[in-house]
């Protein structure tokens, strides 16, 4: 699998190194991805492999895609999906760029359900490689660019959420990128040389049509698009959620939602949306001072999501909002209980001078 020298001593010391965590997926094909992305470097590339296992367990990723519970508004509406393959086998998946998806959910919300996808497009290779006989560790992406407007390209909130998706990118799935395809001049071309049209949608030059006859299909890959105004505006699907509390607070003033947790082992997760606030947690254990778990950190000047999970070790932690000015406020928060069904609770709010 190595082709020359430096790449077969880089291997065999990669190996040497990872002997305290080996695993049966290490094969060859696998850990030269790793080399790769940092130039056969074996101490950058070991680093970077042992950062990804320990992200990959903390946020339990290996079962993420069956524990995964897509939200509506991502079903029906966030671009793109796996749609086929290429001449050799690799997994092609198709995004048409869509537009408002950040105004209507959290980042981190997104964040997470882009990583179902890149798991779901690995089990797919894995998948390929199986049937033919042969290592498929890449995928092809075709990205149309149609409904990209330049209020998206000035976007700070946009900027942000690239770049986040970059980073998850390089440090969590580097070298998986086979090709990537904008629609461009001469982009049917370069799609075609890897890509039979009849594996591909009659909207971008292929020969299948959905169910229904509609050329984009739809039933497999998200449209995108400009999201309906009564999904994005506002406070979105967070301010319609009936569990979701919704307050106004006046300059100065400061808000704390207790949460008790009486199972060892817990996570607490919330969802907020504000305008001008700082967000904190901090847990307390009977009439001990507070720990502070999550220092205040400020969400953007227009009204911005968020979203988060802490893991609840002992008992009560204390979520606390403060904010510059007055501001509406909508936000909900549960707790999964440690081997039992999530918790729902009621909010314990009050304000404070």
């Amino acid at each position: 699998m190595a082709g020359d020298a430096v790449e077969r001593r880089a291997l065999a010391e990669l190996k040497a190194a990872l002997k305290d965590i080996w695993q049966d997926g290490f094969t060859d094909a696998y850990l030269l991805r790793w080399l790769r992305a940092r130039d056969f470097d074996v101490a950058k590339a070991e680093d970077l492999l042992r950062k990804n296992l320990r992200w990959r367990e903390e946020n339990q990723v290996d079962t993420l895609v069956e524990r995964y519970e897509c939200h509506p508004v991502l079903k029906k509406y966030f671009p793109g999906g796996i749609f086929n393959h290429d001449r050799e086998g690799s997994p092609v998946y198709i995004v048409p760029i869509g537009n408002g998806m950040l105004q209507c959910l959290p980042k981190e919300q997104l964040v997470r359900h882009v990583v179902c996808i890149m798991e779901q497009l690995q089990r797919e290779r894995d998948r390929q490689s199986r049937k033919l006989g042969k290592v498929l560790d890449s995928s092809i992406f075709l990205v149309d660019y149609e409904n990209f407007s330049l209020k998206q390209v000035y976007s700070l909130q946009v900027f942000d959420y690239i770049r986040a998706m970059l980073a998850l990118y390089e440090n969590n799935y580097p070298e998986t990128l086979k090709l990537g395809i904008l629609i461009n001049n001469g982009w049917k071309k370069m799609l075609f040389e890897h890509v039979d049209p009849s594996q591909l949608p009659a909207h971008w030059g292929g020969t299948i049509v959905d169910p229904q006859g509609g050329p984009r299909c739809t039933h497999m890959i998200g449209p995108g698009g400009e999201l309906p105004e009564a999904v994005g505006r506002g406070g979105g699907v967070l301010a319609a959620d009936p569990e979701a509390t919704t307050c106004f607070l006046e300059r100065g003033r400061r808000l704390e939602v207790p949460v008790q947790v009486d199972v060892a082992g817990s996570e607490l997760r919330w969802q907020l949306m504000a305008k001008d606030v700082h967000f904190s947690l901090w847990r307390t254990e009977g009439d001990k001072n507070r720990v502070e778990l999550i220092a205040p950190a400020g969400l953007s000047a227009t009204t911005s999501r968020s979203a988060g999970r802490c893991p609840a070790k002992s008992p009560e932690p204390v979520g606390t909002f403060s904010y510059s000015q007055g501001i509406f406020l909508w936000g909900r928060r549960d707790v999964a209980r440690a081997h039992a069904p999530s918790n729902k609770l009621s909010p314990k709010n009050r304000n404070k001078h």
